[in-house]
């Protein structure tokens, strides 16, 4: 219910504006939407681009619109690498106390200097 009155009250807000001002937010909602999917920061070109392939002016319609225009180009964010199935998970060192590093290192420096 409270949804509904939502997206009335967007509207009677949006038929308010002026095509400019529509315009203007339709830019800026395009343009925030290429920050969020895309892997570099948009240019001004890459928004006029992607208003030539939308003419929605919600932001559903406008982040499938744009969603389809990058899958196709390929340029949304990765995703990552797959990891290997055959690479399991390698086990961490125990930590070496500052003792135990000394020790090694004065043994190492004394079979060095028996040589």
């Amino acid at each position: 219910m409270q949804e509904k009155m939502h997206q009335d009250e967007q509207q009677q807000e949006h038929q308010a504006l002026n095509d400019d001002e529509r315009e203007e937010l339709r830019r800026l909602r395009v343009e925030k939407l290429l920050r969020e999917m895309m892997k570099e920061a948009p240019t001004d070109e890459d928004v006029d681009n992607a208003l030539t392939h939308t003419s929605a002016d919600d932001m559903d319609t406008l982040r499938h619109d744009i969603a389809a225009l990058l899958n196709d180009l390929k340029l949304t964010k990765q995703g990552g690498a797959d990891a290997s199935l055959g690479n399991s998970l390698r086990w961490k060192p125990q930590p070496k106390s500052l003792s135990t590093k000394g020790a090694e290192l004065y043994a190492r420096i004394k079979s060095k200097r028996r040589r």
